[in-house]
């Protein structure tokens, strides 16, 4: 099935993303049971999401099969992984009991083995700090984020990656 998608032109843009900043206040509201402090939280985010991008403007957004999009790396709005992408945001800046861990994505790089002894001038940085896990160790380090389903994807099928 061919999906439907076209670009988005300014005045769409800005309207999505007043209803999108709308979505995350709700689920702030509903996440600190206060719509002022729902506020404050957004706004702390979105100066750290400016302070950290050099590009202020859009340059491209998407609408493909009714959800919005505009960059690889968050979630199309409205979807519920928009709305856990979120979430994990807001805990990070302000969590309510102290206890969350949010993790907000999780990238696994597969290599090829480094032969890793004394006689290499300059090691790689996976070397120098311990790295690659095991795969038990990959699931130890992995599983407290499980056991709370917490991030925006569900991890617990990571349990059934099966070591090389």
């Amino acid at each position: 099935m061919i999906s439907k998608y076209r670009r988005i032109h300014e005045l769409e843009y800005h309207i999505v993303r007043i209803l999108a900043m709308c979505n995350i206040w709700w689920i702030g509201c509903k996440i600190y049971r206060n719509p002022f402090t729902s506020f404050k939280v957004i706004v702390r985010l979105i100066r750290r999401i400016s302070n950290m991008l050099d590009i202020k403007n859009l340059v491209r957004a998407y609408k493909i099969d009714g959800r919005y999009v505009w960059d690889m790396f968050h979630p199309s709005w409205p979807s519920a992984g928009f709305n856990r992408f979120y979430k994990s945001h807001l805990l990070e800046l302000q969590p309510v009991t102290g206890n969350e861990q949010t993790i907000r994505r999780l990238l696994i790089a597969i290599t090829k083995d480094v032969p890793c002894n004394a006689n290499i001038a300059v090691k790689p940085q996976h070397c120098i700090t311990g790295m690659p896990f095991t795969f038990d160790e990959f699931i130890e380090k992995i599983e407290p984020f499980v056991q709370k389903r917490c991030g925006p994807v569900n991890l617990l099928r990571w349990r059934t990656i099966k070591p090389l």
